[in-house]
């Protein structure tokens, strides 16, 4: 009976013991398990999204003062020699440059000086001076215009090899000299810790590794201490040890490490710091710099260099003492650092919500989501955001106090028409998230006329020196009667295509309308959008723009138009790296057709357009009369959308200025959105447009009734689509000399263009 006791008793305990040995141990694996989903893992992170690659071409019309811009956009500091890179030197006209480093699609860029030769204006040469060779084109790295975050964490990670050594140096030196010593923890650390806070009764000194201080940084709030989560931290610390090379957990804390909140964002890891803090990549730093960032993991509220800078510097210098002893630095770089003052100079990171909403939306065409990417390389331009945030903040600001109207808005587009890439969007007035009018269909009045008059050349119904009817009319379908009239309440027997297009003529475009027929207008954008489930619905009044598009949709049809009836799909994307580090040519998946309708009858429309700026109703753009540009204004029912599109050699604005409750604005086209136009081209280097030579295109002069008549009258002269010299001898007659014409190119003043 006893023995059964004494048995049960020792059962009982060898139970208990392995019992309380199973549970550290399964405690041991849960937490293992946790570090392996948690420690490094930004699945859950938003990718990093970078603006556009800029290539510097000896072709490209870049003047000395863009180039500068494009410099100052790109944080290049200007300096008296090319210390490092992200530096340039402007010596009369030539500019040095120490070209940062940066990875692109296939491949690391490395470092590079350049020196630009500028010649009137324009690129002469480019020679790099690493190989001292000439050179046709260079790159400029893309900058970040959106970083990884997570709930408002933000990062920007970084391999080790990216980080400066002296840096690493110092980090060590002052957090954790035994680093790459020890298995995690550091006992004689611990021990003293643990003296001083059983004396405090409390956490007030952590004796933490850099291993033990990642961890609190993943795994812990910053500001709860108690004896629990410092014993947690030294188990996962030892966990981490075992399971992660030195190197990958350096690494990882260089990225990881918390330095304050800037605007309302946490901002982890050095590269990022250094941006924020400094406007430099974090190769950049000098070892100030490097020192100042390395004080504020101390604690980066009171360390912080904004609020409480004499403390800071007491930090940095006791850093720096501490460095001058282990021999890092002597006596004379001692001195001449301690007196160095600190320089901020903070990133001002803009985000724009409503480019990210496009980057979005086109991902979602891939069938991905946006969460899989680590990079995004966008084609969001430096410039063309710069011009366009400038011109709608000064310019709506003064229409909203003009006309009184608080709640006035914008919205912009602007595109490379040439191959579709979309390179900046303005969603609202103040850039703000989850609303974004770019997709927001609206009236788009007078911005039609251009494609109606396009079909109808298209279908060879006119010419634009044919006569159409403006007479002021009635229609009646049964149901409703509709008496449109013209803008000016002006109407005339008759008027010239061209001019009734020139200056926005209601009565001959609803003629012409009529004439190609609602349902072929219709079929037409829906070509072009290749879309073939938008609503648009069937009544005479689309011919006055009452049909509902988005600026995205305006966009791709004129984009065809200024690309001579090619179709490049409107994108924002370059290239996409995953969080596998599988790589998309976004380029490769985007819808290109060529030849929707003939470069002549686009070329007659842009000729129209172009002729809508130097006596239309945007003749008020037509002050600098060397440039070129292409415009059209629109304006819908009791003014309440007020759209503009402008168009120069390069890019191409789509503009419309409302409300969102749909009242009147007391703005058309060309007192509103045109404004925001003539403001953006004062900073966006603007070049005039070139028109292609083609080969069926001839000018003619004309009479006021469009007739083609001799060069000595000299009416008008507009471009005309010849086919062959046959029909052109066959059907050409001067009514002033009644003459037919056989010898065109003798009698008439019919040029080639």
């Amino acid at each position: 009976m006893k023995k059964n006791i004494m048995k049960n008793k020792v059962t009982k305990i060898i139970v208990l013991i392995l019992f309380l040995l199973t549970i550290p141990l399964v405690y041991i694996y849960i937490l293992s398990n946790f570090i392996k989903n948690n420690f490094y893992n930004f699945n859950e992170n938003s990718p990093t999204i970078f603006s556009k690659i800029i290539d510097i071409d000896i072709n490209n019309n870049f003047n000395i003062n863009k180039f500068l811009k494009i410099l100052e956009l790109s944080r290049y500091k200007e300096s008296d020699k090319l210390y490092e890179s992200g530096n340039y030197i402007l010596e009369k006209n030539r500019i040095f440059i120490f070209r940062r480093s940066f990875y692109s699609f296939d491949n690391y860029i490395k470092k590079a000086k350049f020196l630009i030769n500028f010649n009137n204006n324009k690129i002469l040469n480019i020679i790099n001076l690493d190989i001292n060779k000439e050179i046709k084109n260079f790159q400029i790295e893309p900058q970040i215009i959106y970083f990884s975050n997570l709930n408002n964490n933000f990062y920007l990670y970084k391999f080790i090899t990216d980080f400066p050594d002296s840096l690493i140096k110092i980090i060590l030196l002052v957090e954790d000299e035994n680093f790459f010593f020890h298995k995690g923890i550091n006992i004689n650390s611990i021990l003293r810790s643990v003296i001083k806070n059983i004396k405090n009764r409390k956490i007030v000194q952590g004796g933490s590794t850099i291993t033990q201080q990642l961890v609190k940084n993943i795994f812990f709030n910053y500001y709860n201490k108690n004896f629990i989560r410092k014993f947690n931290e030294i188990l996962i610390s030892l966990i981490i040890e075992n399971k992660y090379k030195k190197d990958y957990i350096l690494e990882f804390y260089l990225n990881k490490i918390f330095f304050g909140n800037i605007n309302n964002n946490n901002i982890y890891g050095f590269p990022l710091a250094s941006l924020f803090y400094f406007g430099k990549n974090i190769d950049e730093l000098d070892l100030n710099e490097q020192v100042i960032l390395v004080s504020m993991i101390k604690g980066p509220s009171l360390y912080n260099p904004y609020k409480n800078k004499k403390i800071i510097i007491d930090r940095r210098n006791f850093i720096f003492k501490k460095m001058k002893d282990k021999n890092l630095i002597d006596n004379y770089l001692f001195d001449k650092l301690i007196s160095k003052d600190i320089i901020l100079n903070n990133y001002n990171i803009y985000i724009n919500y409503s480019y990210l909403d496009i980057i979005k939306n086109e991902i979602k065409k891939l069938n991905k989501n946006f969460y899989d990417f680590k990079y995004i390389f966008s084609n969001f331009d430096l410039l063309s955001q710069n011009s366009s945030k400038i011109s709608c903040k000064k310019i709506l600001s003064n229409l909203r106090e003009k006309t009184k109207i608080k709640d006035l808005e914008i919205s912009m587009l602007i595109t490379d028409f040439k191959n579709g890439n979309i390179k900046c969007s303005i969603g609202s007035f103040d850039n703000k998230f989850g609303y974004n009018r770019i997709y927001i269909n609206r009236n788009i009045g007078s911005i039609i006329k251009p494609i109606i008059y396009l079909l109808s050349l298209i279908k060879k119904k006119y010419k634009l020196n044919s006569l159409i009817d403006n007479k002021n009319v009635i229609y009646n379908d049964g149901k409703k009667i509709w008496i449109p009239k013209n803008l000016n309440n002006n109407f005339k027997e008759k008027v010239i295509f061209i001019d009734s297009l020139i200056h926005s003529l209601n009565i001959p475009v609803i003629n012409i309308g009529f004439s190609v027929g609602i349902d072929n207008i219709i079929n037409f954008i829906k070509l072009i959008l290749n879309d073939y489930n938008i609503d648009i619905k069937k009544y005479p009044s689309i011919f006055l723009g009452s049909i509902g598009l988005n600026l995205i949709n305006i966009s791709q049809i004129y984009q065809s138009i200024f690309n001579y009836g090619n179709i490049v799909e409107l994108n924002s994307i370059s290239f996409l790296i995953d969080k596998k580090d599988i790589k998309y040519n976004f380029q490769n998946q985007i819808r290109k057709e060529n030849n929707i309708f003939s470069e002549e009858h686009s070329y007659l429309i842009m000729y129209c357009m172009k002729k809508i700026i130097e006596e239309g109703t945007a003749k008020n753009l037509n002050k600098n009369k060397d440039l070129v540009l292409l415009g059209k204004t629109g304006t819908t029912n009791n003014f309440v959308d007020s759209w503009f599109i402008g168009s120069d050699n390069n890019e191409m604005c789509i503009i419309w200025i409302g409300r969102d409750n749909n009242c009147t604005t007391y703005l058309s086209g060309s007192s509103g959105s045109m404004k925001i136009y003539e403001e953006y081209i004062k900073y966006s280097f603007p070049e005039s447009f070139y028109f292609k030579e083609l080969k069926n295109i001839y000018y003619v002069n004309i009479d006021e009734y469009g007739n083609i008549i001799c060069s000595e009258h000299n009416k008008k002269i507009i471009p005309i689509i010849i086919d062959n010299e046959e029909a052109l001898n066959n059907n050409f007659l001067c009514p002033h000399h009644n003459i037919i014409v056989k010898y065109f190119n003798k009698i008439f003043n019919i040029k080639k263009k």
